[in-house]
C-alpha cells in the first residue's frame, strides 16, 4: 500500500506540492494529487507511475511510491529534473 500524496506535501526537491486540477477529493482536510499536478516551484508536473487504476475526475491519481514528475522550472538543479513525491499522508493509503 502506499501512502497518498496530497496538497502541500514534500517533493524531494524541496518544492511542495499545489493541487489545482481537482476539487472534490479530500484527504486529511488536503485536495488529493492527480496526475498533472504541479509543484511550487513552476511546472513539475506529476506523472502516474505505480500504474494507479484509482481516479479522480476522470484522472489518475497520484501516491507517494513515489511517484515521479516532469521537471519543473529549476531543473538542472538538484533534483528539480524529477521532483517526485517525498511523502504522502500518515494514515490515508491506496491500494
Amino acid at each position: 500500500m502506499y501512502k497518498t500524496h496530497r496538497n502541500n506535501d514534500p517533493r524531494i526537491c524541496g518544492a511542495k506540492t499545489v493541487v489545482q486540477n481537482q476539487s472534490t477529493v479530500f484527504v486529511n482536510n488536503e485536495l488529493w494529487a492527480v496526475k498533472g499536478t504541479f509543484n511550487n516551484h513552476g511546472g513539475g508536473a506529476l506523472i502516474n507511475t505505480t500504474g494507479s487504476t484509482v481516479t479522480v475526475e476522470n484522472k489518475p491519481v497520484i501516491v507517494h511510491g513515489p511517484d515521479h514528475a516532469h521537471p519543473d522550472a529549476l531543473c538542472p538543479f538538484d533534483h528539480h529534473c524529477d521532483p517526485m513525491t517525498a511523502s504522502g499522508s500518515p494514515n490515508v493509503f491506496c491500494y
